[in-house]
């Protein structure tokens, strides 16, 4: 990952996942460059992501999303459906 980071000239950012909800990095960002992803008591992702996006920018659900990663192995990008504004679709 971080020989192809460095390939394109993106600076790689590791976040420490040991408090966060499984799956916490399954998000979804949308073409305004806002993100969805699972909410957590450790707010390191969180922080991470207004870092790189801003504040206004991260939308983080109620309620960690917990049980359905555990239960069903899909996060919050498996519990979205997203189409792309324009196309093609098929």
């Amino acid at each position: 990952i971080d020989r192809a980071a460095q390939t394109i000239g993106a600076k790689m950012v590791e976040v420490e996942d040991k408090n966060l909800p499984p799956l916490a990095f399954n998000m979804i960002q949308f073409e305004d460059g806002s993100i969805a992803v699972t909410s957590s008591r450790a707010k390191d992702l969180e922080l991470t992501l207004i870092d790189l996006v801003g504040k206004e920018k991260v939308f983080t659900t109620e309620v960690p999303v917990e049980r359905i990663p555990i239960f069903s192995g899909g996060g919050i990008r498996c519990l979205t459906n997203t189409i792309p504004s324009d196309g093609p679709f098929f």
